[in-house]
């Protein structure tokens, strides 16, 4: 499902899903007030036009019915890992945020 998400935001690009990373799935953010609950997981998919394999970072949200087919998840962030990545977001994009440098 967050290759479904990568693939429609990058139409020029097109990854398989390979494998899940176990070792490296982890679920670190719990929110019960307004969203239940949200996963990151890393995950290996394969590049169709040249076939190298990468790992992407999914932020996963548990927001469905879990009989949905998906357990219940919804993908809400999906990129590759890489020196451009920071948390799961290309740095550029985290760029573009201004981070306070004292608190008023």
């Amino acid at each position: 499902m967050a290759l479904v998400l990568y693939n429609k935001n990058h139409p020029d690009e097109q990854y398989q899903f390979i494998k899940v990373r176990l070792n490296e799935v982890y679920s670190f953010i719990e929110y019960r007030l307004q969203d239940p609950h949200h996963t990151h997981m890393n995950f290996m998919a394969l590049d169709v036009k040249t076939g190298l394999e990468k790992t992407f970072f999914a932020e996963l949200c548990m927001f469905n019915d879990v009989d949905d087919g998906n357990s219940g998840f919804v993908a809400t962030a999906c990129e590759i890992v890489d020196g451009n990545s920071a948390g799961g977001r290309r740095i550029n994009y985290l760029q573009r945020w201004e981070i306070p440098t004292r608190l008023l």
